[in-house]
């Protein structure tokens, strides 16, 4: 469920003490009872609220010969990161068989999901029985066209006392019909980005008339964790999702780009450092091309939508900043603003961008400050401010130029890409609430200046009728020259 929640900032901040029972825990002979205890509680995590009206989480695990014990989890990974950047551990409790990895400041109404991994294999500990969920996929991306595989696997989830569960969890893509999905490439001319796959999903009964076609970077990642669900979504030709096309344009991810003395991958070289030919190779090229094989002669830019996540936002609002003419919306996904690199939009827009629709979600665990290393320029090039909060002045700098930017919605987990399907959805009704709006107006405009409107009409008549006698004039003048130099040919 979508809804607004409130950063956590070190000001709310409240001081990290262990679990009361942790407190017992001081040696193996206090071992039995320990987890004993904590099965009266219903397992782990361990869940209890501190002084600020958060939550502090504890996970545990016992094991006698495990050498690492790790969380993995895209919407925790930021709330784990230590002051060189890397994700803590869990921690053996000396003398014990008993790991710990605590985390506080949870908001109550979060929910993420995770998994434990020990020694890098990921596992169900008994000690766990709090709740599991299937996450489907797509197996193999090379044989898409073919037949997509959906797989499915299992993942814990954490759900605080607060929270509700995501839409999206309820669908069971297993069982629907299936898009077609069609694997294609592009190569940019210029030779400055490098050549790269792209996948065009359609849904069941796709008619290019009136279709929307919606454009999304780090194609093969997305075009594997949505794809299942945009086909059970559509089951429902009331989603707003029905009738779009969606283009997967892939990212080159090995880390081949360089800056400074650090090697990056390529979607950050292309995204972050290159934003200005990776925007125009998508207005130049991407967007022509499949618009064009989507749309047909009937391509109109309104129903044209760029959606990002993460870093992916740069060159969305690049796009939207030089060509908002040439798209009709942009969604943007737990965008990454908060880097040091400019992304701000003019203060005195044409009415074309004022009037883009612009739709912005954020998670609320995506309130970790990033460690100071992150800021160094030749690293990751990050300010000192979360991702939750450069998103709320972004946002805030939009409304007060009066942009058409929808409200900030705020959910309920992290930065892990499997939200965005929550997010496409409600940032289609909102484009389309937007195009509504706009036909009601002109409508409305209509009927209460209905002799404007025919004098409007009348001039337009009267200018294209005078375009075409200077057209047809050129056409005359172009025939008596040919048929004078044809003369002359001839007596030659």
């Amino acid at each position: 469920m979508l809804k607004s929640g409130t950063s956590v900032t070190k000001d709310s901040d409240v001081e990290a003490k262990p679990h009361p029972l942790l407190q017992e825990l001081k040696s193996s002979q206090d071992e039995e009872m320990f987890w004993e205890n904590v099965s009266a509680k219903g397992g782990s995590p361990l869940i209890q609220m501190q002084e600020n009206g958060q939550y502090q989480v504890t996970f545990l695990y016992r094991s006698k010969v495990a050498k690492r014990v790790e969380l993995e989890s895209e919407d925790l990974y930021e709330r784990m990161l230590d002051e060189n950047d890397n994700p803590k551990c869990f921690e053996k409790i000396s003398g014990t068989d008993t790991f710990v990895l605590q985390l506080d400041n949870i908001p109550a109404d979060a929910f993420c999901f995770y998994n434990i991994k020990v020694d890098g294999k990921v596992i169900f500990p008994e000690h766990e029985p709090k709740g599991i969920l299937p996450v489907y996929s797509i197996e193999d991306t090379t044989q898409v066209s073919e037949k997509a595989t959906i797989v499915s696997h299992e993942s814990k989830y954490l759900q605080l006392p607060e929270a509700s569960v995501p839409k999206w969890t309820v669908l069971n893509p297993a069982d629907v019909t299936h898009g077609t999905i069609e694997r294609d490439s592009i190569e940019d001319p210029t030779n400055a980005l490098a050549k790269r796959d792209i996948w065009v999903y359609k849904p069941p009964g796709y008619n290019e008339n009136d279709a929307k076609v919606i454009f999304i970077l780090d194609g093969e990642h997305f075009l594997k964790s949505l794809t299942p669900y945009i086909d059970s979504l559509n089951q429902d030709e009331a989603n707003p999702l029905a009738n779009a096309a969606i283009v997967f344009v892939d990212s080159n991810m090995r880390a081949s780009g360089h800056y400074g003395s650090s090697p990056i991958p390529d979607r950050v070289h292309e995204f972050y450092y290159q934003t200005e030919k990776f925007s125009k190779f998508m207005t130049d090229e991407v967007i022509p091309k499949y618009c064009q094989k989507l749309q047909g002669e009937k391509s109109n830019p309104n129903n044209v939508i760029l959606a990002a996540h993460s870093l992916a936002a740069y060159p969305v609002i690049n796009v939207a900043k030089e060509n908002p003419g040439k798209i009709g919306g942009v969604i943007l996904l737990s965008p990454a603003l908060n880097q040091k690199k400019e992304h701000d939009l003019p203060e005195n827009p044409p009415m074309a961008l004022r009037e883009l629709p612009i739709y912005m979600q954020i998670g609320q665990l995506e309130s970790a400050k990033p460690p100071e290393i992150c800021q160094r320029p030749d690293y990751k090039d990050m300010t000192d401010q979360s991702r939750i909060d450069s998103n709320r002045i972004f946002h805030e700098k939009l409304e007060d130029k009066e942009y058409k930017v929808s409200p900030l919605r705020v959910h309920s987990s992290g930065h892990g890409g499997i939200h965005v399907v929550d997010g496409l959805v409600e940032g289609l009704q909102f484009l389309n609430s937007c195009r509504k709006e706009e036909t009601v107006v002109f409508e409305q405009e209509a009927e209460q200046q209905p002799v404007k409107t025919l004098v409007k009409q009348y001039q337009t008549y009267i200018d294209q009728n005078k375009q075409d006698q200077r057209k047809q004039k050129t056409e005359d003048v172009r025939d008596d020259i040919r048929h004078d130099t044809g003369s002359k040919r001839k007596f030659d």
